[in-house]
């Protein structure tokens, strides 16, 4: 029996029923006519995201988690001795017969440092740093010269110091172009001097209280200051309490330091 030769046109629509009977069924109301259109536009989804994936690849670009501010700043230290010991300098000139009165007062010292805000795009930030940070004491007092007349002096201990201060820090609501914050965290102080300076009628006369490195010191910072805006950039001030937690290294007798530090910066 002879083959049966069909039509071109013929057989290009047999072939076509033939995959039709092999598609999955269409759920109600849906043709396969529009499970055709669907699978094209899911190819298409898919090598948009593609297309996308391979030019953020390309471009190098990421999304981090941590945005870093860093800063520098300036400032002044207002410091003292605290503890059980700290008039021990006091008491000692009491003891002169020649020393009439004494005034405990505060070394004014400077600082120097940089700093990091890291900010994790929550309530609280990260403010690590190091800083140089002038401490130490400073007593007055008031002696009869050579000739009975009274004559002012002063003693300043000098305590000073590389630090690295570890904050935490919280910002408040902005009030205009004002952002304040408060801050608070550890400091790992380590000795660079500690030595002393008598004043007394006009002359200074170094003395040793000490060795010069004699070691590391721990405190706490608390504070709270301001970030303020600017067309040159971010200004940035706050004035800080440091409370000793170890004694003064190098000293003869148990003091902690004490002080007031107020300072400006600018973040970049």
């Amino acid at each position: 029996m002879p083959a049966l030769r069909l039509p071109l046109s013929c057989r290009f629509l047999l072939l076509v029923g033939l995959c039709l009977q092999f598609l999955p069924s269409p759920a109600s109301g849906q043709t396969h006519t529009s499970l055709f259109a669907s699978a094209l536009d899911g190819r298409r989804d898919a090598q948009t995201i593609e297309s996308l994936r391979r030019a953020d690849a390309s471009t190098g670009a990421q999304s981090s988690p941590v945005d870093l501010q860093p800063g520098i700043r300036v400032g002044l230290n207002f410091a003292t001795f605290g503890g059980d010991e700290a008039e021990t300098i006091q008491t000692l000139l009491r003891g002169v017969p020649t020393v009439s009165e004494t005034d405990a007062g505060r070394r004014t010292g400077f600082m120097v440092g940089g700093f990091i805000v890291a900010d994790f795009g929550g309530l609280l930030a990260l403010q690590p740093g190091v800083r140089y940070i002038q401490k130490g004491d400073q007593t007055a007092f008031t002696v009869r010269n050579s000739d009975g007349e009274p004559e002012s002096g002063s003693i300043t201990s000098k305590a000073d110091y590389v630090e690295v201060p570890i904050l935490a820090r919280a910002e408040l609501p902005e009030i205009g172009a004002v952002v304040p914050h408060v801050l608070a965290g550890p400091t790992l102080g380590f000795s660079v001097n500690t030595a002393a300076d008598v004043t007394l009628g006009g002359e200074s006369q170094g003395i040793n209280v000490g060795d010069d490195l004699g070691g590391n010191a721990i405190s706490l910072d608390f504070g709270a200051g301001a970030d303020v805006e600017t067309e040159a950039g971010t200004v940035t001030v706050d004035a800080r309490f440091g409370l000793g937690l170890s004694d003064v290294p190098g000293l003869r007798f148990s003091a902690q330091n004490r002080g007031i530090m107020v300072t400006v910066g600018v973040v970049f």
